[in-house]
């Protein structure tokens, strides 16, 4: 489930020129892919708390999936001459930001409109990275 999510999110981003567009597009496709497979969405996002420690152990994968997706983003703009060094406290902001939507709009049985929160995450990203690449210029 992770692979299809992270990938629909790259997918999204190598359709887009700069990292700052990737970032945005990756985004707002984790949205969009938790809104059309809601059973995916409370699985992993909801009830994988109770699930145990093997489906907990699953999650941490998860994100450190996740994570290193976004460091990927960092990559791209160190390339292109701005260089991000976003920490883990940074990345998990936005990752947990994410989820926490996800997580809310689950509860609410609203999923379908979880797409209405991406662009709150991708402001929240775009100043982490931006925040970080203003700095070293």
């Amino acid at each position: 489930m992770t692979r299809a999510r992270i990938g629909a999110s790259l997918e999204a981003a190598a359709a887009v020129e700069s990292w700052r567009e990737k970032l945005r597009a990756g985004i707002g496709a984790y949205f969009r892919w938790m809104a059309d497979h809601p059973e995916v969405a409370v699985t992993t996002v909801v009830e994988v708390h109770r699930a145990g420690r093997r489906a907990l152990e699953a999650r941490s994968e998860a994100f450190e999936d996740w994570t290193r997706t976004l460091e990927g983003v960092a990559v791209l703009a160190a390339r292109s001459g701005e260089p991000v060094q976003v920490d883990e406290a940074g990345y998990a902001a936005i990752l947990l930001t994410a989820e926490a939507y996800v997580h809310d709009h689950a509860r609410r049985g609203c999923l379908d409109r979880v797409v209405e929160r991406s662009p709150a995450v991708q402001e929240l990203a775009a100043h982490l990275f931006e925040r970080v690449a203003g700095a070293a210029s």
